[in-house]
């Protein structure tokens, strides 16, 4: 009897720490996505708003850099998760600022960001 009630036991255990693990990617947001910094310049400022604001969400590496050459995952919470089309703007140490805009967030899981000092683009994967 209790070599039958630890088997139930372990086999419950595993069960529900398998559900755990499946269940993780399902509480990530879906517009997650990495973005990678090309624009020849750290970048002190992120900022990622619907394209649909009129102003800017909050400073997502507040107090952090990132590097030029250096990529972030950005992970989204609390937002709709319907909403698919956001845009990008960064600062630099001068508040310098750049601007992407009106990217499929719901598409494209990678962004890198370029600037070749007269022109930005971002490759989209």
């Amino acid at each position: 009897m209790i070599v039958s009630f630890a088997k139930r036991l372990l086999i419950l255990s595993l069960l529900a720490f398998a559900a755990l693990f499946l269940a993780a990617p399902l509480f990530a947001g879906a517009q997650d996505f990495v973005i990678v910094n090309r624009t020849g310049a750290d970048i002190y400022g992120l900022y990622i708003s619907p394209s649909t604001s009129d102003s800017w969400e909050e400073n997502m590496i507040e107090g952090s850099v990132l590097p030029d050459g250096n990529e972030l995952e950005i992970n989204f919470s609390g937002y709709d998760s319907s909403e698919a089309h956001w845009d990008i703007m960064v600062t630099d140490e001068n508040d310098d600022s750049l601007t992407w805009e009106d990217i499929n967030l719901l598409k494209y899981g990678r962004i890198t960001l370029h600037f070749d000092g007269s022109r930005i683009w971002a490759d989209l994967e």
